[in-house]
């Protein structure tokens, strides 16, 4: 062989498993993003899933605000038995973990306080100890007649609901709304943190009164939230200082994030799902397979090649 057929020989020796090597780290490096690409977008889908399994969940509850608007209309004046015994009827406190109480909550004038609180001391209600309590200086009062609870609630039995500026506001946006609306996170008067819905009940064009309910955010959040492969974050957006409403054991922001924002009787809640980056060994050892082929296809082919020229050499 000619030495200038050897030099061509020798510079295809390089060359050829160069190009192998340098087609096998794209390849590789392609395969690895779109493995990665893949567990992100399947990981978002299932967040999105999850999601839509906390929304579902929120209306389910909305729908006993709608239920105790449909009872204390059925009949002139509801009883606190009648109240009770509607609500045990539907399995409330097992169905629907993270709901501390739901009351029926008059709108009483003024002039109609001595009246209200005579029938309130009778049997069907809170018997001769009811008494009332410090009232607002408005027209209406918001009084408990009816409730059902986990936990004792005569702190709140003759007291005015809307006697304070800020839960007022929630019933007023209430009444004018004629749709659930939520407060803002609260310290209810079970000592639990968490928040109150009401829903305004007209009759005859008449404001009568509110449904209302309030829930505990830890257990709440954790019926609404129960894929444990996930971590979450709640935060409460609606003003210009979020207030966190929950985090969950696992919610680690370094993996997989995804972030939604949804309305919650006209509150906004920030949901953050996150989820660990999904390290399985398949999205290392498939990139991995292809460069080490590649190493020992070119290494294979560069010393055949130049064992190859050298038994043609003269």
């Amino acid at each position: 062989m000619s030495g200038k057929n050897r030099r061509f020989v020798t510079f295809g020796a390089l060359v050829a498993p160069l190009v192998i090597v340098v087609l096998a780290t794209i390849l590789s490096l392609e395969v690895g993003d779109r493995f990665r690409t893949e567990l992100a977008s399947r990981f978002e889908a299932d967040a999105e899933t999850s999601l839509r399994s906390a929304t579902d969940g929120l209306d389910g509850y909305s729908d006993l605000l709608y239920a105790g608007r449909a009872m204390s209309l059925s009949s002139e004046k509801v009883t606190t038995s009648e109240w009770r015994t509607f609500y045990n009827q539907q399995s409330l406190f097992d169905r629907y973990p993270g709901v501390s109480s739901i009351a029926y909550v008059e709108s009483v004038p003024t002039a109609e306080l001595t009246a209200f609180e005579q029938q309130m001391k009778s049997p069907d209600y809170f018997g001769p100890s009811f008494r009332l309590d410090e009232m607002s200086q408005r027209p209406q009062h918001s009084l408990v007649s009816s409730y059902i609870s986990q936990n004792d609630l005569t702190a709140i039995v003759g007291m005015d609901l809307t006697r304070l500026d800020d839960r007022n506001a929630v019933y007023e946006s209430a009444a004018a709304k004629g749709a659930v609306v939520a407060s803002p996170p609260f310290k209810l008067a079970t000592g639990y943190e968490g928040f109150f819905s009401v829903l305004a009940v007209y009759r005859n064009d008449t404001l009568d009164g509110f449904v209302l309910s309030s829930f505990r955010f830890d257990t709440l959040m954790k019926r609404l939230f129960s894929d444990e492969s996930f971590g979450y974050r709640v935060t409460d957006v609606t003003t210009t200082k979020p207030t966190q409403l929950y985090a969950s054991s696992g919610f680690d922001t370094t993996g997989y994030l995804l972030e939604r924002k949804f309305d919650v009787g006209g509150r906004a809640w920030k949901v953050e799902i996150t989820r660990d980056i999904d390290t399985r060994a398949v999205g290392f050892l498939l990139p991995a397979a292809i460069m080490t082929t590649a190493l020992i296809l070119a290494a294979t082919m560069y010393l055949y090649s130049i064992r190859a020229s050298g038994r043609r050499a003269p």
